[in-house]
């Protein structure tokens, strides 16, 4: 493994917020991220969508930068702009800048997020519903698989609901409710403010103080908790008008806190890692059911999701089920080779070696990880996969990729019989 002359230092201002500086003196540019816990998760039916909301309404103008143009132009005049994404257990806010303009940059994140105006919303309402569109057709049905597979998984949990939220939330939100979501999440207790790059802990320290010193310590907010069990394989079945039929296979995994979780990446790796990978090569390259096909951890603080995605043209719907669960059987029963265990774990160490030349892979690393799952350097984590056995590859495709965590969600112009084939392979030859 390479090691490379980064420090990282964690400090606490008076008011509870946490700064983490990433020192990465082999770089040209830095990097501001606020990470704070809001998102679909910590809402309501009532509310769901606020927190994706709130995050447009940022932009929308603050005390000393009283309109959209003025925030944007004042972030593009020493950087590359601010961007922002909403997940469902945190919200996330970060701008790439020229270093010598640390303190300007802290200065705007400052403003920004200290003395929001919240104006024009009726014109972020427009600018949200259009967003929208994105996830369905004109009809409302979901065009997007997770806003299918994930109430599926979770029904009644806002672990289920769509980070963007619905039509008729998004039409009653006010002004008072964007303030009071603000006000609740945007404490320093429950975030935490992340530079990194060409930087000092010294000059971090100083404008984090200077510009985040007098936000109001407020109280950390803890994700509602899930619990939720499962006994056997549940399938749900959309029909729709497509030239191509979505598949996702989703398995009930771990969390991003898990002592496994490291080895489950692995397995993905396993899966889906190139076209060298097993169900590249199976699915595609092989038996040619599909052009393309993924698997993917969808992981959280507490839980997780392992999903295979995979379109096909119709008449290959079973078809590339049943090869994919073959795949599923076969990785269970006889686990990997030692190659293969070599390979995933090479390219896996690899990806965090990567992760030292770019500011917004060492930022999440470090901010994401502290607001989230507790903090670990890229090296703890190669270190971690080094340790992972031929028996643990094994072990956890036996725990996961079972009958009692598997939810199968297909959505398009499939048949009546490929309905009941599928239920009945379900039921017939568990995993």
């Amino acid at each position: 493994m390479n090691t490379i002359p980064y420090r990282y230092f964690k400090d606490e201002l008076s008011n509870g917020l946490r700064v983490i500086t990433v020192e990465m003196p082999y770089v040209h540019a830095a990097e501001i991220a606020l990470y704070v816990r809001v998102g679909s998760r910590y809402e309501t039916i009532e509310n769901n969508g606020i927190s994706h909301f709130l995050e447009h309404m940022f932009f929308r103008g603050s005390h000393h930068y009283p309109s959209s143009f003025q925030i944007n132009e004042a972030f593009e005049l020493i950087g590359e702009g601010l961007i922002a994404n909403t997940f469902r257990e945190f919200t996330c806010f970060w701008s790439k800048i020229d270093s010598q303009f640390l303190d300007k940059g802290m200065s705007l994140f400052g403003d920004v997020f200290r003395s929001p105006i919240f104006e024009e919303i009726e014109t972020e309402r427009k600018i949200v519903h259009i967003e929208l569109l994105e996830d369905f057709d004109s009809e409302g049905e979901p065009l997007d698989m997770d806003n299918v597979s994930r109430p599926f998984l979770w029904p009644g949990h806002s672990l289920g609901f769509s980070v963007i939220g619905t039509k008729e939330n998004i039409n009653k939100f006010t002004r008072d409710d964007i303030i009071s979501h603000y006000e609740k999440h945007f404490v320093a207790s429950n975030m935490v403010l992340c530079v990194s790059g060409l930087v000092t802990r010294d000059e971090v320290l100083e404008s984090s103080k200077k510009y985040f010193g007098d936000f109001n310590t407020g109280k950390l907010i803890y994700p509602s908790p899930l619990l939720m069990s499962q006994e056997f394989p549940l399938s749900k079945f959309i029909y729709a008008e497509s030239s191509k039929v979505d598949i996702q296979l989703s398995f009930r995994a771990y969390g991003e806190t898990h002592p496994d979780i490291k080895t489950l990446y692995l397995i993905q790796r396993v899966l889906d890692d190139g076209i060298s990978s097993r169900l590249q090569k199976s699915v595609c390259e092989e038996q040619g059911l599909a052009y393309d096909i993924s698997a993917a951890l969808d992981c959280y603080s507490d839980i997780g999701v392992f999903d295979i995605d995979v379109s096909v043209p119709p008449e290959k719907t079973f078809s590339v089920l049943l090869a994919i669960l073959d795949e599923l059987k076969l990785l269970k029963e006889k686990g990997i080779t030692i190659e293969e265990l070599e390979k995933v774990k090479s390219r896996g160490i690899r990806e965090y070696e990567f992760h030292f030349d770019h500011l917004r892979q060492m930022s999440i690393q470090f901010g994401e990880g502290e607001l989230l799952y507790g903090l670990k350097t890229p090296e703890e984590c190669m270190q971690d996969i080094t340790q992972i056995s031929l028996e643990d590859i094994k072990r956890c495709a036996e725990d996961v990729f079972d009958s009692k965590n598997f939810n199968l969600v297909v959505l398009g112009p499939y048949t009546l019989q490929q309905q009941r084939d599928m239920k009945e392979l379900l039921r017939s030859q568990p995993i």
